[in-house]
């Protein structure tokens, strides 16, 4: 997992499933308590759909259903700075989104069902797909 210290700014990917089963609502300027692991996975996912700079700019996983192995859960409190909502469009693969279709959009607030065809501001066919927060510890 991405080392962190007290003062430091982390960028988490949520995935919209995590929030949608159990999470609890949040807003900037919230402050948050999440377990946070390193998925390897997500990260791979991620760097594909919104490109290798962002996607490597992502820090942590909130990962609260316990996906990974307990052992690499790391709690970790702080106060939500910034939220983007991410869309992504599907095709090519079957069931795997298009490369680099990541649209982002500054939120206040996350909500768990937004509507999910609701066309991002630059592109028609972008999904909702979870969101991308910074978290400053």
């Amino acid at each position: 997992m991405a080392e962190h210290s007290p003062g430091a700014d982390l960028l988490v990917w949520m995935a919209d499933w995590q929030l949608q089963c159990c999470g609890d609502i949040f807003s900037r300027g919230d402050s948050v308590t999440w377990p946070l692991v390193d998925q390897d996975d997500d990260r791979r996912w991620l760097r594909h759909v919104l490109g290798d700079e962002l996607g490597n700019q992502v820090t942590h996983i909130e990962d609260h259903h316990g996906v990974e192995v307990e052992d690499t859960t790391t709690e970790v409190s702080g106060t939500v700075t910034d939220i983007q909502l991410v869309r992504v469009a599907w095709g090519g693969d079957p069931g795997y989104p298009v490369a680099g279709s990541g649209v982002r959009e500054e939120i206040e607030t996350v909500v768990k069902w937004p509507d999910p065809q609701e066309p991002a501001p630059d592109r028609d066919a972008a999904m909702f797909c979870g969101y991308l927060v910074r978290l400053h510890t």
